[in-house]
């Protein structure tokens, strides 16, 4: 079964993405892919399957996000490389708790582990330097 995204074009994925097993990363399969197929990815899936998502969870009308949302203004120029430093620093000795409120429980619960699916890049687990985390999106503050 497939489940459909409407945006500037209508998008089908096989509904076994959105059910895919979410396990520790062993090696990031994301960089290993050539640019264009991340860019490709990025475009007809991450990009319109997450708007759907930000614009369910602020409850606007019409998708809001952009490539620049998450990448930034310059993200040409940095050939849209992650993480990005237009998104909030992160300190990862002291990292929001789940529970803390509703926007970081929705990029705990929904947004981390559903780009790891999307990229077909497992989550990091502890120990591993490699898959899906805070980390992939935003930088580390220096503490």
């Amino acid at each position: 079964r497939n489940r459909c995204v409407a945006g500037a074009f209508a998008l089908c994925l096989p509904a076994a993405i959105f059910a895919q097993q979410i396990t520790p990363a062993d090696v990031d399969r994301w960089s290993a892919e050539p640019y264009t197929e991340r860019y490709t990815t990025m475009i007809f899936v991450v990009h319109p399957i997450m708007a759907r998502e930000f614009q369910t969870f602020y409850s606007t009308k019409y998708p809001e996000m952009t490539c620049e949302s998450c990448h930034g203004d310059d993200a040409e120029q940095r050939r849209w490389e992650m993480p990005s430093a237009h998104l909030d620093a992160l300190d990862p000795n002291a990292l929001p708790a789940p529970g803390s409120s509703p926007e970081i429980d929705f990029m705990y619960d929904v947004v981390t582990p559903l780009m790891s699916r999307l990229i077909d890049n497992p989550l990091k687990q502890t120990g591993h330097s490699d898959g899906v985390s805070c980390f992939s999106c935003h930088v580390e503050k220096n503490s």
